[in-house]
């Protein structure tokens, strides 16, 4: 099937993704009365190894700039819009707004943070869930204490075309160790294709002593990428999302899916 969408025609859907330590934004009413709050920061991700620089726009007006693959902007502020104003019109689209790749109806609530990624493929042939889409998540800004980092996992490998992407795990590795995967100290597993998941995990003061990190099948024991050592380095109390993007190629002599650490301000 082919997918166009033209100017000004929007999907009105909502992809809610549920996990512990955030929630997707815009599911459910607003309530009555005077609301009192900041008006929400909104930081634009391409998530997409593979479909070049792409615009986002909220109610048609460009925002965060064009990014390149694998890029963010940084926290946007925008006007709190109601649901009963009609919220947002979110898109992702291409940079000389010939075309609209995928836009959905969101309501930013006050005193929040919301990251909306585009992830997928451009030239998805006839596997429209491969397709160039988009993910908006609220995300918990607030700084990890300790010596605590945050890490918002994002999956948008996809594997050759006519096959299926399995869930995959993300798995934490000893440096000098990293084939063994038996025990790993962190883990987040079976996490399907075009969702989100987090983890808390400790961060070593000397950046020697970081653990790596693994992408396999949830389905199997095969290995999806080689061990990737985060850059840039961590840092106590910080917060990433961890994009696994990239595309199977069966005439490359890798398959690894592509890790890139992308930081994320904390709250000032």
């Amino acid at each position: 099937m082919t997918f166009v969408l033209k100017r000004f025609v929007h999907l009105l859907a909502t992809i809610c993704v549920p996990a512990a330590l955030f929630v997707a934004s815009g599911c459910g009413g607003s309530g009555g009365g005077v609301v009192v709050g900041k008006n929400p920061f909104v930081i634009f991700v391409n998530a997409s190894s593979n479909a070049g620089t792409l615009l986002f726009s909220l109610n048609d007006e460009p925002k965060g700039g064009n990014l390149a693959p694998l890029k963010s902007s940084a926290p946007v502020q925008v006007e709190f819009i109601s649901n009963e104003d009609g919220g947002y019109d979110v898109a992702v689209e291409a940079t000389d707004r010939s075309d609209i790749f995928d836009s959905q109806v969101n309501t930013f609530d006050r005193d929040s943070s919301t990251v909306v990624a585009a992830f997928g493929l451009k030239a998805f042939g006839a596997e429209d869930e491969k397709r160039l889409r988009l993910a908006i998540l609220s995300v918990d800004r607030t700084a990890p204490t300790g010596n605590r980092a945050r890490f918002i996992v994002l999956h948008g490998y996809n594997l050759m075309a006519g096959f299926d992407t399995p869930a995959i795990n993300f798995l934490s590795a000893d440096p000098t160790d990293p084939d063994n995967l038996d025990n790993p100290q962190f883990s987040l597993t079976d996490i399907e294709y075009g969702t989100v998941r987090a983890i808390e995990v400790d961060v070593d003061p000397n950046p020697a002593n970081h653990l790596v990190w693994v992408v396999r099948r949830a389905d199997a024991e095969a290995r999806l990428s080689t061990p990737v050592a985060p850059n840039p380095a961590i840092k106590a109390g910080g917060i990433y999302l961890v994009i696994v993007s990239g595309l199977e190629d069966a005439d490359a002599d890798t398959r690894d899916a592509t890790v890139t650490f992308v930081p994320i301000p904390p709250n000032e």
